[in-house]
């Protein structure tokens, strides 16, 4: 096997060499993927800007891309060939990125990256395009060494960053002076709040004195109102105790007139009694002699009838035969006699009988008639009695109620005269507090009238007051932004005289960058060393060429790609003034 710059019978040696390049390559190749994976991923608390610098529409390949964070370090990138670049910016800071290319205006762009509090643990991603111009020069000849691209900053309805076409450093300052403005608004807003709420408070004051003497005043009439109630109340009670007593004795009266009349109706009731029972005892007196009479007439008739009997038994038996016949002719006229007598004595008795009959009936119609009428004497004299009680009670009632009538006649006389006192009392008093009030009233709104016109003189006095605050306020705030805009304008100047002079530093600096090449070469290998020195920063990059065909590059020292190392160098060469 045949190795450039090699020796016959060194191939274990060489394979071995082969084998530590072949691993340090794969070693290196290992770190730039993980740097590159590194650097691709997206941290929390971070703003990952992805750029494209253009010139003409047209990606521009190895633009110098700078990165100033404000109070921290410059941070170098260099574009693709596509143009792009990608920078990872820290959250709540301020940064500027700017991009050029020999004989073009550097353009710059501002960053603002805060962000609400509750947003600062995210990852945010931002593109952006910086098209480069040709280098000019204005009216007077000066170069345009940097111009301004806009500016990027977080905007809350977007929900990210966006991209705004004016100087963020100007966008601060407008802002900061509207937050003042907004500040004093607020201190006078607050200054007229106040004062508002202190008239409200001495108007509220005032209504609640009056209202304090309204309800004092009410006061004082319940109270004469429950004065006054109390005195009829008095009056009613004793009115109350009078009746209850007068009540009391027409109801003892009247016991006591019931009384008595119960002991007269029972007297002549009992009398009405012993008058009935006399009557009934001679009436059943009358029927037993009625009876006995009947029973002694029969006796009689009977003893007549014998003795006639007898009679005629001794006629016959003295006349003999010879007069039987007239005696039996004359028996016989004597049986029809008899007969006759029999017959009439039957129809006597019968007439008796019934006159006994006829005498009961009427007895009992007498005695029924002397009950009906001893009854109709006991109602008349009930009605009688019942209509003495109800006139002796009419009576009464009517004595009482005129007693009564006297009485309430007496006492509303004089409750009408206690009242027609009060009543005069009253007027007097209420015509008393009545111009008293008046009086009061006509003072309270003379006062009133005093405090309006004096708070009429103070609210002037205060609006001259305030028109001159406001007036002073807008002359100060005229002068303040006469004075911010001069300082605006000063500062802007300083800006432009410290960027030109930063331009012209700049280009002093490239004036002196230096792209020098030398080529050693020693035993077995060649090293071609070149030196960079851009804006005041040198850089020595070494290309070791190894007689057995291993290359390797070195940036100050430390080992680089080949990649890497055409590139910077390419860029450096760009950067180099061509007089040197």
């Amino acid at each position: 096997m045949h190795v450039p710059g090699g020796k016959t019978g060194e191939s274990p040696t060489f394979f071995r060499l082969i084998m530590t390049i072949a691993s340090r390559t794969l070693f290196l190749i290992g770190i730039s993927i993980t740097a590159s994976l590194f650097v691709n991923a997206q941290e929390a608390g971070t703003l990952m800007v992805d750029g494209i610098v253009t010139s003409a529409g047209k990606p521009v390949d190895g633009a110098e891309v700078k990165i100033f964070k404000d109070r921290g370090k410059l941070l170098y990138r260099t574009t693709n060939s596509s143009g792009k670049f990608r920078a990872k910016l820290e959250l709540g800071a301020v940064y500027v990125i700017s991009a050029g290319l020999p004989g073009s205006t550097t353009k710059t762009v501002n960053f603002i990256t805060e962000v609400p509090s509750g947003r600062q643990q995210e990852a945010f991603n931002k593109q952006i395009e910086i098209d480069l111009n040709p280098l000019t020069a204005d009216a007077k000849g000066k170069k345009k060494w940097e111009q301004s691209a806009g500016g990027v900053l977080y905007n809350e309805s977007e929900g990210g960053f966006i991209s705004v076409n004016y100087d963020l450093d100007e966008w601060k300052k407008q802002k900061e002076l509207a937050a003042e403005h907004e500040r004093l608004r607020k201190i006078e807003e607050e200054k007229e709040r106040a004062e508002a709420e202190k008239r409200r408070q001495e108007a509220a004051a005032r209504q609640k004195e009056e209202q304090a003497k309204r309800d004092a005043e009410q006061q004082l009439l319940l109270a004469a109102q429950e004065k006054e109630q109390a005195r009829l109340d008095s009056i009613a009670a004793v009115q109350a105790i009078i009746a209850k007593e007068m009540e009391k004795r027409r109801l003892a009266a009247e016991q006591k007139k019931t009384e008595e009349d119960k002991l007269k109706d029972l007297v002549k009731a009992e009398q009405e009694r012993k008058r009935a029972e006399a009557e009934k005892l001679a009436r059943q007196q009358f029927i037993t002699d009625s009876i006995a009479n009947a029973k002694a007439e029969q006796i009689r008739f009977a003893a007549e009838e014998k003795a006639r009997k007898e009679a005629e038994a001794q006629a016959i038996k003295k006349a003999g035969k010879e007069r039987q016949k007239a005696v039996a002719d004359s028996i016989a006229n004597a049986r029809v006699e008899q007969k006759r007598l029999l017959e009439e004595q039957k129809a006597q008795e019968k007439a008796r009988e019934k006159a006994a009959a006829d005498s009961v009936l009427n007895a009992k119609a007498e005695q029924k008639r002397q009950e009906e009428e001893l009854k109709a004497r006991q109602s008349a004299a009930q009605k009688a009695y019942s209509d003495s009680v109800a006139t002796a009670k009419a009576a009464q009632e009517r004595k009482e109620a005129e007693e009564q009538a006297r009485l309430k006649a007496e006492e509303a006389a004089k409750v009408e005269a206690e009242r027609k006192q009060r009543e005069d009392e009253e007027k007097a008093k209420a015509k008393a507090e009545w111009e008293q009030k008046a009086k009061e009233e006509a003072e309270r709104i003379a006062k009133i009238e005093e405090e309006r016109k004096a708070q009429q003189e103070a609210d002037k006095k205060a609006k001259e007051e305030k028109e001159k605050i406001l007036a002073e306020k807008a002359e100060r705030e005229k002068k303040e932004a006469e004075r911010i805009a001069a300082e605006t304008k000063a500062k802007q100047e300083e800006i432009v005289r410290k960027k030109e002079e930063a331009a012209k530093a700049l280009y002093e600096l490239r004036k002196n960058n230096s792209y020098k090449e030398e080529t050693v070469k020693e035993d077995g290998k060649t090293t071609i060393i070149t030196t960079v020195k851009i804006d005041g920063v040198q850089t020595i990059y070494k290309k070791l060429t190894h007689d057995w065909g291993g290359i390797f590059y070195y940036k100050n020292g430390a080992d680089i790609s080949d990649v890497l190392y055409l590139q910077e160098l390419k860029n450096a060469k760009d950067q180099v003034n061509p007089d040197n």
